[in-house]
């Protein structure tokens, strides 16, 4: 028997894939470094949410895994949806939408 993953769903007796949505990421500042692309392209099951999105970036970044998760936690990473402003800290998991932009901006330091 076939194993069935995120990425397929059953329709009779035949395997076909899930509908997906393409969501561009664009990171700045250090998680810019920490993840050593400024944008790239996710796929993401229809309906997902922004921690579906967590979760995909978490295994194609590992490098960078623990830095975002931290800034989202801890609430000074910024999430911008299309251009929204995102308030993790109030519980919010807004739902994606085929071609959204995710940016992620953490704090800039100066002086």
């Amino acid at each position: 028997m076939p194993r069935r993953g995120p990425e397929h769903e059953e329709e009779g007796s035949t395997l076909t894939p899930a509908k997906t949505m393409t969501i561009t990421v664009r990171f700045f500042g250090g998680l810019r470094e920490a993840s050593g692309t400024s944008m790239l392209s996710v796929s993401v099951g229809e309906g997902g949410r922004f921690s579906d999105l967590t979760t995909i970036l978490a295994d194609l970044l590992p490098h960078a895994r623990e830095r975002i998760r931290a800034g989202l936690a801890q609430g000074y990473v910024h999430v911008l949806v299309d251009g929204h402003d995102v308030d993790l800290l109030a519980g919010e998991d807004p739902i994606l939408s085929d071609g959204a932009t995710v940016v992620f901006i953490p704090p800039l330091g100066g002086g």
